[in-house]
């Protein structure tokens, strides 16, 4: 993690003009679908009695607010 918050902190810095400022969340989100395009065998679900494999990585994060959860 201290890695990544030294990256985040790069990142930031080099997207300041822009007015663009990443979270750790955001890089975490990037390393996992990364990861699931590397390894397309992770990219499945299982329903009890088969295995599906999508071609696509959909990757969805909630988000906590004091009005709950999004």
């Amino acid at each position: 993690m201290d890695e990544l918050t030294k990256l985040r902190a790069r990142l930031n810095e080099q997207f300041a003009p822009q007015k663009i400022k990443l979270s750790l969340g955001d890089l975490i989100a990037k390393a996992i679908a990364t990861a699931l395009e590397e390894h397309p065998s992770l990219n499945a679900h299982f329903n009890g009695t088969e295995i599906t494999r999508f071609g696509d990585v959909n990757l969805g994060m909630a988000v906590a607010l004091p009005e709950g959860l999004i």
